[in-house]
C-alpha cells in the first residue's frame, strides 16, 4: 500500500485515514500516479459502467479467420493480426504457432491479467506475474 506524505493510503479511488473510507475526487489530480494506480481508476469506472448498463460490457467487434494455402491461417481483429499454422510434419508449412498454442496463450494470460486485476483491486504492488 502506498501512504502519501500526509499518511493517507493512495490505495486505488479511496484513500484510508484511521480506518474511514471516502473518496478523495478532489484531491487526485494532485497525486503521481503509477501503472497500478491508473489500471485501478479504470477498471473501477468500467465496474461502474457495466454495473450501469450490462450490455455495455460485450464486445460486439468481429474477429475474421483466413484460411490461406494449406493450414496457413490469418485472424485479425480490428488493427490487430496474427498468423497460425500447423508443423511441417502433420502437413502446414510451419509459418506461425499452432492453433493450440494460441489455446494455451489464451488461458495463461486470462489467468495472469485476472491475478494482476485482483492484486491492484485489494492494493498489492506487483511488478510481474509468471504463469507456467
Amino acid at each position: 500500500m502506498r501512504i502519501n506524505a500526509n499518511g493517507n493510503s493512495l490505495c486505488g479511488l479511496f484513500p484510508v485515514r484511521k480506518g474511514v473510507m471516502k473518496p478523495f475526487i478532489q484531491s487526485w489530480k494532485k497525486i503521481e500516479l503509477t501503472e497500478n494506480s491508473s489500471i485501478k481508476i479504470a477498471l473501477e469506472r468500467n465496474f461502474r459502467a457495466f454495473k450501469a448498463k450490462p450490455a455495455a460490457a460485450m464486445d460486439t467487434t468481429k474477429t475474421c479467420a483466413v484460411l490461406r494455402d494449406g493450414f496457413h491461417t490469418v485472424v485479425r481483429k480490428n488493427e490487430h493480426e496474427f498468423a497460425a499454422d500447423m508443423p511441417s510434419i502433420t502437413g502446414g508449412d510451419d509459418r506461425g504457432p499452432t492453433p493450440g498454442f494460441y489455446g494455451r496463450a489464451c488461458l495463461a494470460s486470462c489467468i495472469a491479467m485476472e491475478i494482476k486485476i485482483a492484486a491492484i483491486r485489494q492494493c498489492v504492488e506487483n511488478e510481474r506475474v509468471n504463469w507456467w
